[in-house]
């Protein structure tokens, strides 16, 4: 089964950036010993001994036993002390808001969703410090061992001309969310792109452990993307690549954009204009007959109408995957890649190479998530691009 060897430096100077490498190890591979750690990372058993004894002193990892059935002294086994450090992510966008609190190991030990239309900075700061007080006295967090808010929010919140949007919704334009939240909160405050967000947490929690080159492709009230290049999100010259919804219908479609036709509120404005009152994502899970058909409809022209793009990223790109996640619920999700898939078979004698298309591990707190990861990212995960390196075990 693959595995993944960590590369670090035996330089001095370095410390920091070898024990990212021997903290994503252990989360990685453990239980793991330290021997196998220098193995896997390359560094000096006496530098990964260092190393093990600062982490285990922070708190991130501990000692879990030793290993029976060998010859010689048993070896003291690592693992990841998923209490060793939290992360508060919130994914805000036009039609909700989504707060998660996630452990070290990623895993996630709360969420609190909204389905807020169009709320205003005022609501959504006070929603914000709800939720981080509910986490504090519900003790899914320990206060001395966060490590920082994260936020996931579309580009231009307030500018783009979607259905549905009030004009008061333009107080965005100037707000700056960062500041107003690390004065609340007193936390570390990284505000990102959601689906850049949603793709950094699929390179380090989700399937960019085995993909190491794919696009993401994120569904919420617009549509967004990310491409990520041996475990490198790649921005772009101008910080704005991957903007797939963007992207026009065609010549004959006087301004229209991908993301017009294909995204949440594109949806949500068919289901509606047949006559099914859905408020949000969450109905969709739940529609009557008539409503499931259109939903399938929709879903089968969704897949027609990403065939040309997701071409053009096959063959410009050349990713090992395109992932599907966002607010669409999971199954539906499923049904869009499994008939993008049935179309990209009949290209297949014409495209270079055909990448697996699949529902992102994130899906539909995808980009929640993906805020969560980005102070972990900062603080302690190393750079899965420079450290990551694809070997076989036998």
């Amino acid at each position: 089964m693959p595995t993944h060897k960590l590369s670090g430096t035996n330089l001095e100077h370095a410390s920091a950036h070898n024990q990212r490498v021997i903290f994503e190890a252990v989360r990685l591979h453990g239980p793991v010993s330290r021997a196998e750690l220098a193995r896997l990372s390359g560094l000096t058993p006496q530098a990964v001994a260092n190393i093990a004894k600062r982490l285990l002193t922070a708190g991130l990892v501990v000692e879990s036993g030793r290993r029976q059935g060998q010859r010689g002294q048993p070896a003291i086994e690592l693992e990841l002390d998923p209490d060793g450090g939290y992360s508060l992510g919130v994914n805000l966008d036009r039609d909700h808001m989504t707060i998660v609190a996630i452990d070290v190991g990623g895993a996630v030990r709360g969420c609190i969703h909204h389905e807020v239309s169009t709320a205003q900075p005022a609501m959504c700061l006070a929603l914000i410090e709800a939720a981080m007080a509910e986490f504090l006295e519900r003790r899914i967090v320990q206060p001395d061992r966060l490590l920082g808010l994260g936020v996931a929010m579309p580009d231009e919140l307030g500018q783009l001309a979607l259905p549905d949007l009030p004009e008061g919704f333009a107080a965005w334009r100037d707000f700056d969310l960062r500041a107003a939240l690390a004065e609340r909160t007193g936390l570390q405050v990284v505000v990102e792109n959601d689906a850049t967000a949603a793709a950094i947490g699929e390179i380090h929690y989700g399937h960019g452990t085995d993909h190491r080159n794919f696009f993401y492709i994120l569904f919420s009230a617009g549509l967004g993307g990310g491409l990520v290049v041996n475990g490198q999100l790649v921005r772009g010259a101008h910080g704005r690549s991957g903007e797939i919804g963007f992207l026009p219908l065609g010549a004959d479609r006087d301004g229209t954009s991908l993301q017009d036709a294909v995204s949440l509120s594109a949806l949500l404005h068919h289901l509606r204009a047949a006559g099914h009152p859905v408020q949000g994502a969450g109905d969709l899970a739940a529609l009557g007959p008539a409503a499931e058909g259109l939903l399938r409809d929709w879903l089968e022209t969704a897949a027609d109408r990403l065939l040309g793009p997701i071409a053009a990223i096959a063959c410009l790109c050349d990713p090992h995957a395109i992932l599907l996640g966002g607010r669409l619920p999971a199954p539906h999700l499923d049904r869009l890649a499994a008939a993008i898939v049935g179309r990209l078979e009949r290209l297949r004698p014409r495209l270079p190479a055909m990448p697996a298309v699949r529902r992102a591990a994130g899906s539909t707190d995808a980009a929640a998530l993906g805020a969560a990861t980005l102070p972990l990212s900062e603080a302690i995960l190393p750079h899965p691009g420079a450290l990551m390196k694809r070997r076989l075990q036998a």
